[in-house]
């Protein structure tokens, strides 16, 4: 919803890679005109999740969306990789919400991450902080999971810091800099150095989103090539964040 108007200060982050939840289908168009192509996935128009990479690059889907909103991608350029792309929503059940589902598939499907490697990036929409509400199915669970797998949060790798203790929000509720949360995540393989981890500012992108970019720098360990991904930024959520497309 809006991306015309914010369109220019995402690709202004120059990312390789793009994560935007929220975003509108209409919206996939509008990136070709900054050397970008695009996929969607959701239900309603108005607000589903995009990837955008840039045109050097190509994306093929990989399944059908396995949840709201859950989608595998294939990533095809130098290094090539495999892309698990994320808006955790309400979805069923009080455990099947949210992170729930995020839970449900990455259990599930432990074959991802037995082929090429995997970068699992976008909104959670959760935290360590709130695994008391959701026994068994929570954050604390997919991050264990997720680093059997050999992946982890360039975040938390990159600044030192604890899930459930970080000190740079990436969302702002109804807005509001007095009600600051981190819920967006980039994890990437763990033999791929972190060169740089970047969140954006309330002052810089408030205007503009509730969610602020997560930008990652990567080097690709297969050929040594650098790579950016983005989850949020004005839409907000390709560098990761709540992008309202």
């Amino acid at each position: 919803m809006g991306f015309a108007r914010k369109a220019q200060y995402l690709f202004g982050l120059h990312p390789d890679i793009a994560i935007v939840p929220e975003c509108s289908k209409s919206a996939l168009p509008e990136v070709r005109k900054y050397g970008y192509s695009g996929l969607w996935v959701g239900s309603n128009p108005q607000k589903g999740l995009a990837v955008f990479c840039r045109n050097d690059l190509t994306a093929v889907p990989s399944d059908e969306a396995l949840a709201k909103w859950v989608t595998t991608i294939q990533v095809k350029g130098p290094t090539r990789f495999n892309l698990v792309g994320v808006w955790a929503c309400p979805a069923g059940n009080h455990l099947d919400n949210y992170i729930g589902q995020v839970y449900r598939c990455v259990a599930d499907h432990a074959t991802w991450f037995n082929r090429k490697p995997v970068v699992v990036a976008g909104d959670f929409n959760s935290n360590a902080r709130w695994d008391k509400e959701r026994p068994g199915r929570n954050h604390t669970e997919v991050v264990r999971l997720l680093e059997a797998y050999g992946t982890l949060s360039a975040y938390h790798a990159h600044f030192g810091e604890k899930q459930g203790a970080e000190t740079r929000p990436t969302y702002y509720f109804h807005h509001r800099q007095d009600k600051p949360f981190h819920i967006d995540y980039i994890f990437a393989p763990r033999v791929w150095p972190v060169r740089s981890v970047q969140v954006g500012s309330f002052e810089e992108w408030g205007r503009l989103s509730d969610h602020v970019p997560v930008i990652v720098d990567l080097e690709m360990i297969r050929d040594v090539r650098h790579s950016r991904i983005t989850v949020g930024g004005p839409e907000l959520r390709l560098g990761k964040h709540r992008k309202k497309a």
